[in-house]
This record gives structure tokens, C-alpha cells and sequence, in this order.
């Protein structure tokens, strides 16, 4: 039961997350604020959908770890980091919205704590 809802929830990432993605790359010469932290959310829960749900599905099937030291490390990092990774992205696009709503004249401010928050 759980392989098969983990399957239709790596479909509805998929579906959901690829058409946002591939529509920001196509419409990269409007940048804008908001689009780059979309971006970067859609980055994150792509990450989660090819990467941790497969993990999760081949762990349900198998008993025992086939891979190597180096994949389960990488696999242990990334089930780690990549939660962090998505929720940091919604507060980071939440504070944006905050200060854009509090102090809407600066946009020069707004900018730069923009690539601030998304650590670039």
C-alpha cells in the first residue's frame, strides 16, 4: 500500500512541479523576485520528487541496502538537507511578501534581500 502511494505522489510531484519549472526557465528574461524564489521551490521539490520518493519507494521494496557507503551517505544528507531546503525557500518567499506589503517603496532593499535570503 505504500509503494502505491508513494508512486501517485511522485506522479502528482511530477506533473505539478515540472510544467512550473520549465516555465520559469522559458520566461527567464522577465525576472522578477517572485519568480526567482518559485524557482528555487520548484528546484527543492523537484529534488524531493527524484530524489528522495524513488529512495523511499526502493526501500519499501528492498529489505537491505544495495548500495555503497558513498550513496548512503549522499541519500542520508540529502533526506536531511532537502526538507530544510523547501521550507526555507516558503519562509523566504513569506518574508519577501511581508516587506513588500510593509515597505512597498523600496525596491532597491527588496532586491538585495532577496538573493540574501536564498543564500546566492
Amino acid at each position: 500500500m505504500e509503494i502505491i502511494l508513494y508512486s501517485i505522489m511522485f506522479l502528482i510531484a511530477a506533473v505539478g512541479n515540472i510544467p512550473v519549472f520549465v516555465t520559469l526557465l522559458v520566461k527567464l528574461h522577465r525576472y522578477s523576485r517572485v519568480n526567482l524564489m518559485i524557482m528555487h521551490l520548484a528546484i527543492a521539490d523537484l529534488i524531493v520528487t527524484f530524489v528522495m520518493i524513488p529512495y523511499q519507494i526502493a526501500r519499501r521494496i528492498t529489505v537491505q541496502w544495495v548500495g555503497n557507503n558513498v550513496t548512503c551517505k549522499a541519500i542520508l544528507f540529502l533526506s536531511t538537507f532537502v526538507p530544510y531546503l523547501s521550507s526555507s525557500v516558503l519562509v523566504s518567499i513569506c518574508m519577501d511578501r511581508y516587506f513588500a506589503i510593509l515597505h512597498p517603496l523600496k525596491v532597491n532593499d527588496a532586491q538585495r534581500r532577496c538573493w540574501l535570503l536564498l543564500g546566492q
